[in-house]
């Protein structure tokens, strides 16, 4: 393999290997925003179920 071919498909190597990690960063992003949600929204319905709870025992 001449010079010029090894130099390009490191070059594409080293493009491909950037592209990963960029992908990796974003999908990482991603999970921790879903995970954000889901907690969001599990608290949420932690408060509407203690609330439910509260009231059906004032009604007993």
């Amino acid at each position: 393999m001449d010079s010029k071919k090894k130099s390009d498909r490191l070059a594409r190597v080293r493009e491909n290997q950037r592209n990963s990690r960029a992908r990796k960063q974003e999908y990482l992003q991603e999970l921790e925003q879903k995970l954000a949600t889901y907690q969001t929204e599990d608290r949420r319905k932690d408060i509407e179920h203690r609330l439910a709870l509260q009231k059906m025992e004032a009604e007993n």
